[in-house]
């Protein structure tokens, strides 16, 4: 039951995801849903609409360059049975912090100090696949949320 309520809470704002595409053109829309779950509970939480919701999150990740802190996250050699364990618990903080900032973006609240600093650090870290890097880049990070 408690899954059945979450899907029909979240569902009415997948549609302003697709940015009204239907069909094999919804593939466009694919990264996008790859983050609907989070987006959808970030408007379910913030009161916003998907769309707003979809937008702050979109903004935080052009913002903070997310998108090639994943990557680098993805491309980092790892060694050991916790490797892969330590790459899923990282990329899961980043997108806990994204969904931070998200939020403080939907609910007006100025940018923390330090944020330019950060971005320029997650920038620098995006650019060397160790998960060493991302690892400091997360944590300033979640410093600002």
């Amino acid at each position: 039951p408690r899954v059945d309520e979450t899907l029909a809470a979240l569902s009415p704002g997948l549609p302003a995801l697709l940015d009204g595409r239907a069909g094999a053109d919804a593939l466009a829309a694919a990264p996008k849903l790859a983050a609907a779950p989070a987006i959808l509970r970030l408007a379910l939480t913030s009161g916003a609409s998907a769309q707003a919701a979809a937008e702050a999150w979109d903004g935080v990740a052009k913002r903070f360059h997310l998108p090639a802190l994943r990557a680098a996250a993805n491309m980092a050699r790892v060694s050991g049975s916790f490797g892969n364990r330590a790459r899923a618990a990282l990329l899961a903080d980043i997108a806990s912090v994204q969904a931070r900032l998200a939020a403080a973006l939907l609910a007006g609240q100025p940018e923390a100090p330090g944020a330019d600093m950060a971005a320029k650090l997650v920038e620098e870290a995006a650019g060397v696949p160790d998960l060493a890097a991302v690892t400091v880049a997360a944590r300033a990070l979640a410093a600002l949320a």
